[in-house]
């Protein structure tokens, strides 16, 4: 077996690294999260929007305590937009 030697510099190396952080953030894209009217009906489009973006963060977890601690707050979310749509059908 022969073994073969090569020269790398610094220089190679940071511009390896470099290369490989730009492709690793251009993979991931931000969702970005629709703005309808205003009022009641915005902000449980919001809720829910944000509770879409909690759950699929949550099903990445593999800590199962904080999975279950957002699984609570996605809960209240829920909530929270189901008391509003209450406000939002009482005025009409």
């Amino acid at each position: 077996m022969t073994m073969r030697y090569i020269q790398v510099t610094q220089t190679d190396l940071q511009r390896e690294y470099l290369l490989a952080r730009q492709k690793a953030s251009a993979a991931y894209v931000i969702p970005k999260i629709s703005k309808p009217e205003g009022g009641i009906p915005a902000v449980c489009h919001s809720l829910t929007e944000a509770g879409h973006l909690l759950e699929m963060y949550r099903r990445n977890l593999h800590d199962n305590r904080l999975r279950r601690n957002l699984e609570r707050l996605a809960n209240r979310l829920v909530k929270i937009s189901t008391e509003l749509k209450k406000f939002d059908n009482s005025g009409k």
